[in-house]
C-alpha cells in the first residue's frame, strides 16, 4: 500500500509540474527552441 501511495504522489507531483509549466509557457510564451 505504501508503495502505491508513493507512486500516486510522484505521478500527482509530475502532473502538477506539467500543468504549472504549461500554464507558465502559455502566459509567457518563450521561444526556447
Amino acid at each position: 500500500m505504501l508503495n502505491r501511495v508513493s507512486r500516486y504522489n510522484k505521478y500527482s507531483a509530475l502532473l502538477i509540474n506539467v500543468i504549472l509549466f504549461s500554464s507558465l509557457t502559455q502566459l509567457q510564451p518563450i521561444k526556447a527552441h
